[in-house]
């Protein structure tokens, strides 16, 4: 069997861990540690897939809390809620993946 997909799913389990309990996207940071022990590529790849499967969240995570939290983080951004709720995905898929790179090219040299 090979590791790497050890290493992946144990980020899978954790960033969803963390979107259900804080779901803030600097979270994302932590979900991507385990992905260091891939290539710099691998992790970068698994890091922003990971990341942007987060958009399936909006089928089990109850809507009313949802609006809720775009609602409060729109009035601190500025920007409408409901482009926060669509941005969201992409920018926690790049937090992980930036984070991925990070914790993989260390571990390298």
């Amino acid at each position: 069997m090979n590791r790497d997909y050890v290493f992946i799913g144990i980020s899978i389990i954790l960033a969803y861990l963390f979107l259900f309990f804080t779901p803030y996207p600097w979270t994302g940071i932590f979900a991507a540690i385990p992905l260091f022990k891939l290539t710099v590529k691998r992790a970068a790849l698994a890091g922003f897939f990971i990341g942007f499967s987060t958009i399936i969240i909006y089928i089990i995570y109850p809507m009313a809390p949802l609006f809720k939290l775009s609602s409060i983080l729109g009035t601190a951004t500025g920007m409408p809620g409901i482009v926060l709720i669509i941005i969201y995905p992409l920018i926690y898929g790049l937090t992980m993946m930036l984070s991925a790179l990070l914790f993989s090219d260390l571990t390298k040299k």
